[in-house]
């Protein structure tokens, strides 16, 4: 995995994780944090690797006004069991606009840098179809451990 796709899963796992919720969400930080103990040394890179970002993020280095924004494509995983859990389109869109409202300085996060990332609901599925952007699949893994359920969990969707 490069070192820029770390970086940017490691800032959405915190920024996602962040926020209380009655809904679990991605378990990046639960995997990472199992990866690090595994590769102690893989940690103190991602570190110096986020420290180096974060110094130069307050020097004003990495901002580009010009930059082209990029726009990333994303699906949401909803795993419920006809419960509350099986969140709402309108939940999904209010989520996307506040991480899009992290990644570009706006709304509440208006001290943090703009990314030149923006993220909008995916309309083409890996092969080719149209798609919402929204999965939805009832299974009773709505709550899990990573430990345990990793791969039960990733193949739900499948």
């Amino acid at each position: 995995m490069n070192k820029s796709l770390i970086i940017v899963l490691f800032f959405l796992a915190e920024i996602l994780s962040a926020q209380p919720s009655l809904h679990q969400h991605c378990g990046t930080n639960a995997a990472m944090n199992d990866w690090y103990k595994k590769n102690p040394t893989a940690k103190i890179l991602q570190q110096n690797i986020d420290n180096q970002w974060f110094v130069k993020m307050n020097n004003g280095d990495l901002e580009n006004r010009n930059a082209a924004i990029v726009t990333l494509p994303v699906v949401f995983h909803i795993i419920h069991n006809n419960g509350t859990e099986n969140i709402s389109d309108a939940d999904v869109t209010a989520s996307l606009a506040r991480l899009n409202e992290v990644f570009s300085n706006s709304g509440l996060f208006s001290k943090s840098i703009d990314t030149k990332i923006q993220f909008c609901l995916a309309k083409i599925d890996p092969t080719g179809k149209a798609t919402s952007g929204i999965t939805r699949n009832v299974s009773p893994l709505t709550t899990f451990t990573v430990e345990d359920d990793d791969e039960k969990v990733k193949n739900i969707n499948e």
